[in-house]
């Protein structure tokens, strides 16, 4: 398994597409709910480019985020924004009547303190929530075996070889984590097996997260 650790640029690992699951639409998908028209009506064109590559992407670092913001004016008759949060302020006032918001937040033991945003759902956190996905209980037992592992550790880390689910053959294993991995809930460290909380769990997950022994990142609001 290679991916990226929170700070880095990921990669999918190098498991085959074919072996990736099918995309899932509850708290634990892979991309938030999709808008209707008329709430993307309320956006213009540019801020509409925005949002939609960032519920693409799952997450976008704060250099991301501007060279979006640069890509995005492009498409329209200006800017989303004046700058990434004030664009994000105004994307999450159509956002919000779906129980969705555009949030940030500064990832944990990253060495340049990178900010990372992405489309959190607003429901509670409760992470029940994940057995309403297509995820069978032995698959999300890999995300709650990881979360509880990475708290257990000296590190802020895990090693991927550490996981254990009987009832998952190493090919199911390697989809499992990739799907985690390519939706942000959790984060590989480019070039070893070091697997960590991703931004969208530190965003979405904090009271199970906290449960587990790892604290709370520095949410921002826009």
């Amino acid at each position: 398994f290679r991916g990226a650790h929170p700070g880095t640029a990921r990669s999918t690992g190098g498991i085959p597409a074919a072996q990736r699951p099918a995309r899932v639409r509850s708290r634990f998908a892979g991309s938030p709910a999709s808008l209707t028209m008329s709430e993307m009506n309320s956006l213009d064109v540019s801020q509409q480019a925005l949002l939609q590559l960032l519920m693409t992407k799952r997450a976008l670092t704060d250099h991301e985020a501007q060279l979006a913001l640069t890509d995005s004016a492009a498409l329209g008759h200006g800017s989303p924004g004046d700058d990434v949060s004030h664009a994000f302020k105004i994307i999450n006032r159509s956002l919000k009547m779906m129980n969705l918001e555009v949030r940030s937040t500064i990832m944990p033991g990253s060495d340049d303190n990178q900010l990372v945003h992405a489309v959190v759902n607003l429901v509670n956190d409760d992470i029940a929530k994940m057995n309403g996905t297509k995820l069978q209980p032995a698959e999300l037992d890999v995300f709650k075996q990881a979360v509880q592992l990475i708290g257990q550790a000296d590190e802020s880390f895990v090693d991927v070889q550490a996981l254990q689910v009987p009832t998952l053959k190493k090919a199911q294993m390697a989809q499992v984590l990739q799907h985690l991995v390519a939706h942000r809930w959790l984060e590989l460290e480019e070039g070893t097996d070091n697997l960590s909380v991703g931004p969208r769990s530190y965003l979405e997950l904090p009271d199970f997260l906290e449960s587990n022994q790892i604290a709370r990142s520095q949410i921002i609001y826009h």
